[in-house]
C-alpha cells in the first residue's frame, strides 16, 4: 500500500491503476478541536472540485463533534454546482452508488439525474470501509464521501482497509490545510 502524503499539491501520486492520481483522503477534526464547519467545507471543496473527476471517490474522515455542521455546508456545495461535462462510465459510477446505498450509506445529494448522461456530484455519508466505493476497483467519478468511523476510533482498521496511493489532506483547527505532511494516524 502506497501512501502519498504531501499536501501542498491538489494532485498527488498515482493509485493502483497507473492512469489514475491518488485516492484523495481529507481529515477534519482529528486532533481534539473541529474546525469551523464552513472554513472546512470551503477548503474540502475546493480541493475537490479542483481535481479532476476521473479520480476515485474521495473520502472524507470527519470527527462526529462538527459532522453534522460539515455534511450541511458540504450539502450545500454539492447541490449548487454544476454538472462535471467530462464523459465518464455513468453506469458503472451509478452501480457503485446504489451498491453503497445497499451498504448502508446515505445519499445526500448528487447521483445519476433522471435522463441524464452526465454524472453530478455526490455527497454520500456513512460510507462503510468495506464499500465498493472504497475499493481499488471503484469506477472514477465525482462522489465526496463520509466514511461511516470516526478516525481516532478506526484509523488502523480504516487504513489497512484502504489501498492503492492516497493524497491525505489534513483540515487544521481553522479549516485549512496544515503544512504538516504528517499521516493521519500520528
Amino acid at each position: 500500500m502506497t501512501h502519498s502524503q504531501d499536501t501542498s499539491a491538489p494532485v498527488l501520486g498515482a493509485s493502483s491503476h497507473p492512469a489514475l492520481p491518488a485516492r484523495p483522503v481529507f481529515v477534519v477534526g482529528q486532533r481534539g478541536s473541529f474546525p469551523p464547519a464552513a472554513n472546512a467545507a470551503e477548503t474540502i471543496f475546493r480541493i475537490w472540485i479542483g481535481l479532476s473527476v476521473a479520480v476515485p471517490p474521495a473520502l472524507i474522515w470527519a470527527a462526529e463533534d462538527g459532522a453534522p455542521q460539515l455534511i450541511d455546508h458540504l450539502r450545500t456545495r454539492v447541490l449548487l454546482a454544476p454538472v462535471p461535462s467530462q464523459p465518464l462510465d455513468a453506469d458503472s459510477l451509478q452501480a457503485a452508488v446504489h451498491g453503497a446505498l445497499d451498504e448502508g450509506a446515505t445519499l445526500i445529494g448528487g447521483g445519476l439525474p433522471e435522463g441524464k448522461t452526465s454524472f453530478a456530484l455526490t455527497l454520500l455519508i456513512h460510507l462503510d470501509v468495506s464499500s465498493c466505493l472504497v475499493s481499488p476497483q471503484a469506477p472514477v467519478g465525482p462522489v465526496l464521501a463520509m466514511l461511516a468511523s470516526e478516525p481516532a476510533a478506526a484509523a488502523d482498521a480504516t487504513l489497512a482497509a484502504l489501498s492503492g496511493s492516497l493524497a491525505f489532506y489534513r483540515l487544521g483547527e481553522d479549516g485549512q490545510l496544515e503544512s504538516s505532511s504528517a499521516h493521519p494516524t500520528t
